[in-house]
């Protein structure tokens, strides 16, 4: 035994800690939070098929033994004083003890010693599972190894290899008396299935908490390991305390725990029908109609029965993101005990006092294991908040975050799935993503379902096609089509449930009146301008939805010049500090409690999805059925006294004139550039139809009939050729996005985290390109607030890069005025000019405000 305690583990200038400690430390971390989580112990029961006992034997071997690839003497001689007081021989010169990286040569030995030295009587499949098990905890630095091929250390005696192998051999002897023996198990009871999908999760965050000086102090001195083990719990459990990685349920769960001084309308009060169990919820209902609630209420009966330690809401934007946050953080007291510990980060909210204190030391800190030391890749990962809101009781984040987590060659995808699985994950607006996301959010569900946790889904309405689909991922079998509306179903493990409202008096009905506005270049005309001043002079609040950024902003700069009355502008072409300061005054001057008095907000899609935002009267441009009427639902939200003439809602739809040659020949040029937007050419169509049929919307009825009849496989009677002809090469488009996205989860090519490779993989076709505006003086470059800009390859400042960027197409335009990319950033220098900053280019010249954002102005 005295042979596994000659290896370090870690090591700082004068000291370091013996290796076996600090797998104990780790183990002891694991212990701890499985000791007071519920929902990790159910997750792991429920996933391998054994009793808790069992499960725990085989997680806490497994986490004990994630630094296997340490026993060997290219890792040891990363300290050189240390390994030759180790093998007391001449240590061979030329080992590139640099490029040795311990998870992936750890599970090599393993794979090759299994036979041979730790399972001699364990027949081979047994022994593939075994291995394929260690892959999860060998993984703990980023990527799970597959790679078994031999890599044995050149010019080495032969008498340090079999110290090495020695070592190895003792270390998996001695862990399997510590843990499996005490549990009546061998290797022979390895479960014959894939290894949790929350262990390579679980073990690399206790491997950074089990990492931390602060809790774990070095420790050089021989002593037993069950000692040692047992003395640790206590710093591991104020380690998770005071990370906020425990989550302390502080609610019987429901409507009424959540919402005391609230009486449940609509939808919500079907909550309490449902069985409160590991599940797929689909939630339909309309616009205003308390789906937010309702998902919190069920998410937290989940949470009360152990059946899950948090909650992750995804929504589509970063806009609708931080909207959300508010609303969330008004029920976090009444679900968890401390709200201390409850982490909110999304941009808006930092992380607590000991993952900051965690960053900034490793900003200063160089280990000798480099950037492979657990803290430092801890510290990394952290440094992002769109992350570490995963760790936390509540996270808010986009949709792209939850998909980022079924992306396998992601690194450190797994830490991202752990946060979800552990958790209820709550998708809204899920009807807004295409074809490309719904192949990878529907990995996302089966990973979920394997680990055990729920998923909640928001929708105004799905069409059918769509619920099939979902609960395919989910793995049950025919979802019935319940045409009732507003609906709920429960997939469970075989079947599906539907619930619906028995009083339909309950239903708050709304009837919006239409008006059409066409021309041939489906554009807003000067007199049409001045009719929006003109209702906006008499009290309205109007808003006006464009489906181009460039559009918004000479609408937006027209309609300013006309009036006196206050003009606001929200798309997605601002720095992302500012349109934080945006979206805060969007909701302050257009919400529940604003003022009544006329103001014109002009947007793009930001405005249709999740904002809780009010008008009298609605502009929006043609878009498809399902996304129309999101946008309607930000008309008379909430009962407040409207100006005379705006009592009834209405909406006005901006749509280009159809030529009957354009649409046999070519459908397409109809819409133009709205047509790029939103591909489906039949389904702008279709909705342009319905529409021009009908002066009035009937809600709630609407979102069943309309949505389904645009969106119904079928022709319509009336249909062109051309059409049906494009939709079958739009929907082969489709099916195959969907597969190459479905390829992306399960693809072996590694790609680095940075902000902007792993978005890059939630969207099909041109991302946005990123654009930092910049001063420069003297060659040193500051952000417009007169930051210095720190180096585009500092892992620990792509928060402030991310912060001070904005978005704009990736068009020839584009390419051809930025200046170019350095690390996928374009740094647009900038002169001050005026109220905002100025870049000249041949034909014009870009100018950027705080309130108007990045816009293109022609000279």
């Amino acid at each position: 035994m005295e042979n596994i305690y000659k290896y370090w583990g870690k090591a700082e200038e004068l000291y370091w800690h013996l290796l076996p400690y600090h797998s104990m430390d780790v183990a002891a971390v694991a212990d701890q939070w499985w000791e007071n989580s519920p929902s990790i112990r159910q997750s792991f029961s429920h996933e391998t098929g054994l009793s808790e006992e069992q499960a725990y034997a085989w997680v806490m071997f497994f986490i004990a033994l994630h630094d296997f690839g340490k026993f060997d003497i290219r890792f040891q001689m990363k300290n050189l004083d240390l390994a030759t007081e180790n093998y007391k021989i001449n240590l061979p010169a030329g080992i590139r003890s640099k490029d040795y990286f311990h998870g992936d040569e750890g599970y090599k030995w393993f794979v090759l010693e299994s036979e041979d030295l730790y399972f001699r009587d364990v027949d081979y499949k047994r022994q593939r599972w075994l291995q394929n098990w260690f892959a999860s905890v060998a993984g703990h630095h980023g990527s799970i190894p597959t790679n078994a091929e031999p890599n044995l250390p050149p010019f080495v005696d032969e008498s340090i290899k079999m110290q090495d192998c020695i070592a190895r051999q003792k270390w998996v002897q001695e862990l399997s008396r510590i843990f499996l023996e005490p549990a009546g198990i061998t290797f022979d009871d390895i479960p014959t299935k894939n290894p949790p999908v929350l262990l390579a999760g679980f073990c690399s965050v206790c491997d950074w908490l089990g990492s931390n000086r602060e809790y774990f102090e070095f420790q050089q001195n021989e002593s037993s390991l069950e000692k040692y083990f047992v003395s640790r719990k206590e710093n591991a459990l104020n380690s998770l305390n005071d990370f906020g990685l425990l989550s302390h349920i502080n609610t019987i769960g429901g409507m009424e725990a959540l919402y005391p001084d609230y009486t449940p309308q609509n939808i919500q009060t079907l909550i309490d029908r449902l069985s409160v169990e590991q599940s797929l919820i689909i939630i339909e209902a309309n616009t205003g109609s308390g789906k937010t609630e309702a998902a919190l209420a069920y998410a937290s009966k989940l949470l009360a029965s152990g059946l899950a330690d948090s909650i992750v809401f995804a929504l589509p934007t970063q806009a609708t993101a931080n909207a959300m946050l508010d609303r969330l953080e008004k029920v976090a007291g009444k679900i968890f005990g401390s709200r201390d510990n409850i982490i909110l980060a999304h941009g808006k909210r930092d992380s607590n006092d000991h993952f900051k204190r965690m960053v900034e030391k490793h900003k200063r800190f160089t280990s000798i294991q480099g950037d492979f030391e657990a803290g430092s890749q801890c510290s990394e990962w952290l440094s992002s908040s769109r992350k570490r809101a995963f760790l936390g009781q509540i996270a808010v984040t986009t949709v792209d975050q939850v998909m980022l987590s079924a992306i396998k060659p992601l690194k450190h995808y797994f830490v991202r799935s752990f946060g979800i699985g552990k958790g209820v994950l709550i998708i809204d607006e899920i009807h807004a993503y295409d074809a490309y996301m719904y192949g990878i959010l529907e990995a996302v569900i089966k990973q979920q379902k394997q680990a055990g946790g729920s998923v909640i889904l928001l929708s105004a309405t799905l069409p059918a096609y769509q619920k099939q689909s979902l609960c395919n991922a989910w793995g049950t079998g025919e979802a019935r089509d319940e045409q009732a509306y507003p609906l709920i179903m429960q997939a469970k493990d075989s079947d599906v449930h539907t619930f619906t409202l028995e009083d339909q008096n309950c239903i708050q009905e709304k009837n919006v009146e239409i008006d059409l506005w066409k021309s041939d270049d489906c554009s807003i005309t000067n007199e049409q301008l001045e009719q929006i001043v003109k209702a906006v002079e008499n009290g309205a609040k109007v808003g006006v939805v464009c489906n181009l950024v460039d559009d918004a902003q000479i609408y937006a700069h027209h309609l300013s010049e006309m009036t006196s009355v206050s003009v606001d502008i929200f798309h997605s072409r601002y720095r992302y500090c500012d349109r934080m300061n945006k979206e805060e005054a969007v909701k302050d001057n257009y919400g529940k409690d604003s003022l009544n008095q006329g103001r014109i907000l002009v947007g793009t899609q930001v405005i249709e999805q999740s904002l809780d935002i009010d008008f009298d009267w609605m502009i929006s441009f043609i878009c498809p059925v399902d996304l129309l009427f999101q946008r309607m639902g930000r008309l008379h939200r909430h009962f407040k006294q409207r100006p005379e003439s705006y009592n009834k809602p209405r909406c006005t739809v901006v749509m280009p004139n159809i030529n009957d040659a354009d649409l046999m020949e070519n459908p397409k040029k109809i819409y133009g550039l709205h047509n790029l937007i939103y591909k489906n050419t039949r389904v702008l169509w279709r909705t342009q139809c319905l529409l021009e049929q009908n002066g009035t919307i009937k809600f709630p009825e609407a979102y069943r009939d309309w949505i389904e009849r645009v969106y119904v496989k079928d022709k319509w009677e009336n249909e062109p050729e051309s059409l049906t002809k494009l939709h079958e090469e739009y929907e082969t488009e489709e099916w195959a996005s969907k597969w190459i996205s479905k390829g992306l989860t399960q693809a072996d090519t590694y790609f680095m985290d940075s902000e902007g490779n792993a978005n890059a993989l939630t969207r099909e076709g041109k991302m946005n390109l990123s654009v930092i505006p910049v001063t420069e003086e003297s060659g040193v470059k500051h952000f417009l607030d007169g930051i210095p800009v720190p180096r585009p390859n500092d892992k620990f400042d792509r928060e402030l890069l991310s912060q001070n960027s904005l978005g704009v197409p990736d068009s020839n335009f584009w390419r051809s005025v930025l200046p170019k990319s350095q690390n996928g950033l374009h740094y647009l220098p900038m002169m001050k000019a005026g109220e905002g900053w100025r870049f000249d280019y041949d034909d014009g010249y870009l100018l950027y405000t705080q309130d108007r954002g990045l816009q293109k102005v022609k000279k």
